[in-house]
C-alpha cells in the first residue's frame, strides 16, 4: 500500500510537471518518459516521447523511440497509425528519401486504415495532394492527419512556407489533444 501511494504521488508531481511545461518539448519528453517507466502499460507516453522528439529535431531519437513504441503489441489505433506515418517523415528530414519511400510503401501494404493509406499514397505521388484534401473533406481528424503529414514533408524538403501552410491548416482541426497537433503547432 505504501508503494502504491509513493508511486501515486510520484505520478501526480510528473503530471504537474507536464501540464507546466507546455511549451517545452524536450522537457515534456523527459516527464513522458519518467511516467512511463513508473507505468510500462501506457504504451502512448513512448508515441507522444517519439512526436516531442521530432519537434526538437533529435531525429535518430524520435525514430528510436517511435520504433520501441511500434515494436509493443496494439491494436491499429490513431496514435500507432500516426507514428507509423512519423517514421518516414523522420528519414526524410535525415535525408533519406529511398529508406522513407520503403517505409511508405511498407506502410501502406500492412494497414488496414484507408485513410492513413489514402496519405500514403499521396506521399509516395500516387494521388496528388489535392485528391487527399478534397477527401478529408470536413473531418477533423482527416484534416489534421493529412496537412500533417504534408507539412512535415513539405518542412524536410526545405519548403517551409508550405510546410507553415499545410500547419496552419492543420490546426484548424482544433484537435489539440492529439499528437499531430501538438506537431504541427511547434
Amino acid at each position: 500500500a505504501e508503494e502504491r501511494e509513493t508511486m501515486l504521488e510520484e505520478t501526480t508531481r510528473l503530471m504537474t510537471q507536464l501540464e507546466e511545461s507546455t511549451a517545452d518539448p524536450e522537457k515534456r519528453r523527459g516527464v513522458l518518459l519518467e511516467l512511463y517507466a513508473l507505468n510500462p502499460e501506457n504504451k502512448n507516453l513512448l508515441a507522444f516521447a517519439a512526436y516531442y522528439d521530432a519537434m526538437e529535431s533529435e531525429w535518430t531519437l524520435a525514430i528510436q523511440t517511435a520504433e520501441k513504441y511500434l515494436q509493443l503489441s496494439g491494436r491499429e489505433e490513431s496514435l500507432r497509425l500516426g507514428t507509423r506515418l512519423l517514421v518516414p517523415g523522420i528519414l526524410l528530414h535525415l535525408g533519406k528519401e529511398e529508406e522513407a519511400l520503403e517505409q511508405l510503401h511498407k506502410i501502406h501494404k500492412l494497414t488496414n486504415a484507408p485513410w492513413h493509406r489514402q496519405i500514403c499514397s499521396t506521399l509516395l505521388n500516387e494521388q496528388s495532394e489535392k485528391e487527399l484534401i478534397d477527401k478529408a473533406g470536413n473531418v477533423p481528424e482527416k484534416i489534421l492527419i493529412a496537412y500533417t503529414a504534408l507539412g512535415f514533408r513539405a518542412e524536410a524538403r526545405g519548403d517551409y512556407g508550405l510546410a507553415i501552410k499545410y500547419y496552419r491548416k492543420a490546426l484548424g482541426s482544433y484537435l489539440d489533444n492529439w499528437a499531430e497537433y501538438k506537431l504541427a503547432r511547434h
